[in-house]
């Protein structure tokens, strides 16, 4: 699978998993049959692939392919390095114990 399609795989299961779950929080259907599964199962194939390291142009080229709702998470990957999982748990306001 190419990184293009990878990219836009991840989007639409992302996307997928929220609009579910927010039919199961306004009790539109009972739960949420994404529970349990972890996109780094479904993609885990992927992993042992030799690792991509994304070039300006191509980090660029991503914002093209992904929804703008993700750019966000693009940033925190190309900028701050963080891994998709620990993109997708950011929080923001302060570190625990580092302030209010």
């Amino acid at each position: 699978m190419d990184r293009w399609r990878l990219a836009r795989n991840i989007g639409w299961a992302l996307e997928t998993r929220r609009r579910i779950e927010s039919n199961v929080r306004r009790h539109l259907i009972p739960d949420n049959p994404c529970d349990g599964i972890k996109l780094s199962q479904v993609f885990r194939g992927l992993s042992r692939a030799p690792k991509w390291v994304p070039d300006e142009s191509d980090v660029l080229r991503l914002f093209d392919a992904v929804p703008d709702r993700y750019h966000g998470l693009l940033w925190l990957g190309a900028g701050a390095g963080l891994r998709i999982s620990e993109a997708l748990g950011f929080e923001h306001g302060p570190l625990p114990g580092h302030g209010a």
